[in-house]
């Protein structure tokens, strides 16, 4: 996935990195504590996108959805 602004390719990194703990995670048995750091981890980086810090909307399009 091609990325130009480098805040997202950093969250890109993350994201992966992310994925690939939750794999590894689901092979073994796995603590509630697990998820947790699973989750703050996806929380710190919406968190970051919804302040703005990672922005890659269109501002000429109002329509343009974040999530999407």
């Amino acid at each position: 996935m091609p990325q130009q602004h480098p805040d997202l390719q950093h969250v890109h990194h993350e994201l992966m990195e992310i994925a690939k703990e939750t794999q590894d995670v689901s092979k073994t048995k796995y603590t509630t504590k697990d998820i947790q750091h699973l989750q703050n981890k996806l929380h710190h980086i919406d968190e970051k996108y919804r302040e703005g810090i990672i922005d890659d909307r269109d501002t000429n399009n109002p329509e343009d959805d974040p999530y999407v």
